[in-house]
C-alpha cells in the first residue's frame, strides 16, 4: 500500500512490527532535515515508526511509545530522499526492510527494486529483484545492487545497460554507477544493436564508459561479428558522442596495384583541450612503412589556430629506396590590434609523391604546391595585405619559363570612403610587388587606381556612374636587349552600371513570386600599347557571368583591356516567400562592342567581333525531387557550344540519388559523369560512378559496389579503377568497409571516396 508522506514526498508504506502485528496506515505530515545522512534515513524511519505507534492505539492495544527516545525533526531536514514501498519493517537500531515496489530517489537518482534493506551504519541500501537505476541519459538494470546514500554510488550484479540517445546497451557481470559520469564494467558485452538481433558484440573484461569526457575505453577486448570473432584489442578507445578523445582507432585495410596491400592503424592523442596529435603508420606491402602524421592547435592569446601534416615514407621499395616526404602547414593568428597572420605552405618530395601515394584522381592532378606567409588588417576603410609567396612545381612538363613567379613580397593597400561629397563614393586599389625567378625577366611592379563613384537608388532601381585612373610602373630585370627596363601605362577608366528589380506574385495562394531582373553595364577604357609589358601573373579567366560584368577583362595588372562596349544581363527567379525554396533561376547575358579590342597577352588574338559569347545559367528545382543545372556558353562567330555544363540530380529521398553531368570546354575537354546511390532492397543499395572523356576516349575513373545497413552495422564494398598519373596509368583497388555503429569502422575509407564521388550521398 502507499500512504506515509513524509519530506516534501518521502513516502513509507509500512508493516510495523507491533504486539498482535495489526497492520497499520497512516499518515504524517512532511519534515525535512539537515544532518548526516545516516541519521537523515534512521530518523525518517523511526519517525514513521512513532507516528505508527501513536495511531496503533486507537486500533488494538499496544504499550505506551517511548517519548524520550523518538523526537519530531524540523521539516527542512528532508529535502533530499525520497523512499516509497509497499510495505516497510523498521527496527529501533535505525534499520529498515523495505518490501514491494521499492523506489529511492536521491537527486537525479531513481532506484527501483522489490526489496530493499537500509543499514544505518554504512549508510547502504542493498536491493534485489528487478533492480533498476536511472540517471539522465542512462538506464541500469540489475538481479542485486548495493547503493551508498551519501556517496551515490551503485553497484550491480547481473547488470543491463542502456544509453538511450545513442543507442548503446550491454550487460556485464558487476557494475558500477557514481553520481558523477563514469560506469564501469566488468565481463562485459557492449552493442547498439537490438536484443532480438544482435550481428556485432564488442566483448571485454572490462569497459570503462565516461560519458562526461564523451569517451569508452576497453581491455581484452574481442569483437563479434555474426557470433565470429575478427578482431582482438589489449586496449582501444571508442566515442561516446562526438568529442575528441585518445586511443587506437580502428585500422584502415585495403589493397592496390600500386602499392599492394595496405594497413593504416591510427593512434589519436587528445594532448589537451587544444592540442591533438593523429600518428597513422601505414604499411605498404609493396613499398614499406609510411609515417602520417597530423597535429592541430588552438590557442586563446593572440587567437590561433593551426594544422601541421607530415608524411614520410624511407627507403621506398618501388623507388629504388628513395626516401619520400609530404609535409604542410595551415597557420592563422589574430592579433589584439586588428592584424592577422597567415601561413599556407606545403612541399612534396618528388612530382611523382600524389601519384604514387594519394587516394584521388584530384590530388594526381596537382601541378604546383603553394608556399605563402600573408599578414592581413581590415579596417572601416582600409584593407591591408603583406604576402610572401613561392610555389614548387611537381610537374614535369611544365617548362622553366612556364613556372611561376616568387612574389617576395606582395604589398596590397584597398581604401574605400563612402557617401562623400554629394554621396560620392571613393575608393583606391595599389599594389606593389616584387617578382623573382631563375629564368626569364624579373622586377618589381607597382599599381595604383584611384576612382570616384556615385551611388544612385530609387526603389528597386539603382544607377551607378563611375571613373577611374589606372597608372602601372615597372622596374625591370634580365629585359630583352632593346626592350625598356622601366616601362609604364596609364589609362582612364569610365564606367555606368544600373539595373532594377521587378516582382509579380503567381499562383492561386499568392505565396509564389515572381522576378524581373534586368542590369545594363557600359564600359570605355582607351588603348594603351602594352606590347613591352611582361606577363608576371596575369592571365584572361574563362568568360561567365561574373566576368559579364568585370570592369577589366585581365585578371592582374599585367594588361588593361581596352574596350567600348555595353554587357546587358537579365535575370528571372521563382520561390516560395514562405519557406524561401527556389524553383527557379534563370540569367541570359551578352556584350556589345562599338570598338574592336586591340590588348591581347602574348600568342593571343585580340577579339574583332561584334560581340562576346552569350552565356546563360539555368537552375530548376522540381517536385522536391528534380535538380537540373545548366551553364552554358554559345560562340556566335563558329555557332558552337564554346562551353557546356549540364547536371541532372533525382533524389525522391534522402536514401536514395541519381546524377547525369556533361561537362565541355571546347578544344579541351569532353566529359559525362554518371553517379548514383539507389536501394535495392530494405538493406541493399547499390553505389556507382562513371567519369568518362569522350575527347581522349577514355575512362578516368569507374567504381562500383554495395553497401548493407542494419540500425546498427553497414558493410559497404567498392571495386574502383583509376587514373593515376599524368601519363595515363591506371591503379585498381578493391576496399571494403564494416561499419560498427557507435564503436569504428573497419576497412578502408570507402565512405569518403562515396561522398566526394557521389553528389548528394549519405
Amino acid at each position: 500500500m502507499r500512504g506515509w508522506a513524509i519530506a516534501g514526498g518521502l513516502n513509507f508504506g509500512l508493516h510495523g512490527l507491533f504486539p498482535g502485528h495489526c497492520r497499520l496506515r497512516t499518515t504524517v505530515p512532511s519534515y525535512r532535515r539537515r544532518m548526516k545522512s545516516s541519521n537523515r534515513i534512521a530518523a525518517v524511519l523511526a519517525l514513521s515508526l512513532a507516528a505508527h505507534a501513536v495511531l496503533a492505539q486507537q486500533i488494538c492495544p499496544v504499550s505506551e511509545p517511548v517519548e524520550d527516545e523518538w523526537t519530531f525533526v524540523p521539516a527542512e531536514l528532508f529535502d533530499d530522499i525520497v523512499i516509497t514501498s509497499d510495505h516497510a519493517e523498521m527496527y529501533r537500531d535505525g534499520r529498515a526492510m523495505l518490501k514491494g515496489d521499492v523506489e529511492v530517489s536521491q537527486g537525479e537518482s531513481r532506484l527501483r527494486a522489490d526489496l530493499a534493506s537500509f543499514d544505518p551504519v554504512s549508510e547502504h541500501f542493498e536491493l534485489s529483484g528487478h533492480v533498476r537505476l536511472e540517471r539522465p541519459g542512462i538506464q541500469l538494470l540489475g538481479d542485486s545492487a548495493v547503493y551508498n546514500s551519501r556517496t551515490g554510488n551503485a553497484r550491480l550484479t547481473g547488470a543491463h545497460f542502456l544509453i538511450p540517445d545513442r543507442g548503446i546497451r550491454g550487460s556485464a557481470d558487476t557494475l558500477r554507477s557514481g553520481v558523477g559520469e563514469t560506469i564501469k564494467l566488468r565481463d562485459v558485452r557492449y552493442t547498439t544493436c537490438p536484443p532480438d538481433k544482435e550481428d556485432w558484440v564488442l566483448i571485454a573484461d572490462r569497459i570503462e564508459l565516461d560519458r562526461e569526457v564523451g569517451r569508452g575505453s576497453a581491455r581484452q577486448a574481442t569483437v563479434r561479428f555474426k557470433s565470429v570473432p575478427f578482431l582482438y584489442l589489449p586496449y582501444f578507445t571508442f566515442p561516446l558522442d562526438d568529442r575528441r578523445k585518445s586511443g587506437f582507432l580502428i585500422p584502415d585495410i585495403g589493397n592496390s596495384d600500386r602499392s599492394g596491400f595496405e594497413l593504416r592503424t591510427p593512434f589519436y592523442w587528445n594532448i589537451a583541450p587544444n592540442y591533438d596529435l593523429t600518428f597513422s603508420p601505414r604499411l605498404l606491402s609493396k613499398r614499406g612503412i609510411q609515417y602520417n602524421n597530423e597535429f592541430r592547435y588552438l590557442l586563446g592569446s593572440p587567437r590561433t589556430a593551426g594544422e601541421i601534416q607530415l608524411e614520410y615514407l624511407p627507403d621506398d621499395d618501388e623507388r629504388d629506396g628513395d626516401n619520400r616526404h609530404f609535409a604542410s602547414i595551415l597557420h592563422q593568428t589574430r592579433f589584439r590590434n586588428g592584424w592577422w597572420a597567415n601561413i599556407d605552405a606545403s612541399d612534396a618530395s618528388d612530382a611523382n609523391y600524389f601519384e604514387d601515394l594519394g587516394s584521388s584522381a584530384a590530388s594526381t592532378s596537382q601541378t604546383h604546391l603553394e608556399r605563402a606567409l600573408e599578414f592581413e588588417r581590415n579596417s572601416e576603410h582600409w584593407s591591408l595585405l603583406a604576402r610572401f609567396q613561392n610555389f614548387q612545381t611537381i610537374d614535369n612538363t611544365i617548362s622553366r619559363d612556364d613556372e611561376p613567379y616568387e612574389r617576395l613580397p606582395q604589398l596590397i593597400a584597398q581604401g574605400r570612403w563612402p557617401e562623400k561629397w554629394f554621396g560620392t563614393t571613393l575608393g583606391i586599389d595599389s599594389e606593389f610587388v616584387h617578382f623573382d625567378r631563375d629564368t626569364g625577366v624579373t622586377g618589381q611592379r607597382l599599381d595604383i587606381y584611384p576612382r570616384a563613384e556615385l551611388p544612385l537608388r530609387r526603389g528597386g532601381m539603382y544607377l551607378r556612374p563611375a571613373v577611374g585612373y589606372r597608372y602601372t610602373f615597372y622596374d625591370l630585370s634580365d629585359a630583352e636587349t632593346g626592350d625598356d627596363d622601366n616601362p609604364d601605362r596609364s589609362a582612364p577608366i569610365y564606367s555606368v552600371d544600373g539595373g532594377m528589380r521587378l516582382e509579380r506574385e503567381i499562383g492561386e495562394k499568392r505565396v509564389v513570386l515572381n522576378t524581373l531582373e534586368p542590369r545594363a553595364q557600359y564600359v570605355y577604357i582607351p588603348r594603351r600599347d602594352q606590347d613591352d609589358i611582361p606577363v608576371f601573373d596575369t592571365l584572361e579567366p574563362d568568360f561567365n557571368l561574373v566576368q559579364l560584368f568585370q570592369i577589366n577583362r585581365y585578371a592582374g595588372p599585367d594588361r588593361l583591356g581596352d574596350t567600348n562596349r555595353i554587357a546587358l544581363g537579365l535575370t528571372t527567379r521563382v520561390f516560395d516567400t514562405d519557406t524561401g525554396r527556389q524553383y527557379l533561376s534563370a540569367t541570359i547575358g551578352q556584350q556589345y562592342f562599338f570598338e574592336n579590342e586591340s590588348v591581347a597577352l602574348p600568342g593571343e588574338t585580340p577579339n574583332s567581333s561584334g560581340s562576346s559569347d552569350t552565356i546563360a545559367e539555368l537552375g530548376f528545382g522540381l517536385f522536391n525531387a528534380w535538380n537540373i543545372d545548366l551553364d552554358l556558353r554559345w560562340d556566335h562567330d563558329t555557332d558552337e557550344f564554346e562551353k557546356a555544363a549540364v547536371r541532372f540530380q533525382y533524389r525522391p529521398k534522402s536514401d536514395r540519388v541519381a546524377n547525369l553531368s556533361y561537362r565541355l570546354i571546347e578544344n579541351q575537354l569532353e566529359q559525362i559523369d554518371l553517379s548514383t546511390a539507389w536501394p535495392l532492397t530494405k538493406r541493399w543499395r547499390a553505389i556507382g560512378r562513371y567519369n568518362y572523356s569522350i575527347r581522349d576516349d577514355s575512362e578516368l575513373e569507374r567504381f562500383v559496389g554495395l553497401e548493407y545497413q542494419t540500425c546498427c552495422w553497414a558493410l559497404r564494398g567498392v571495386y574502383r579503377r583509376l587514373i593515376t598519373d599524368r601519363e595515363g596509368d591506371r591503379d585498381t583497388s578493391i576496399m571494403l568497409q564494416l561499419e560498427l555503429k557507435g564503436l569504428a569502422n573497419v576497412g578502408s575509407s570507402v565512405e569518403a571516396l562515396l561522398q566526394e564521388g557521389i553528389l548528394g550521398y549519405q
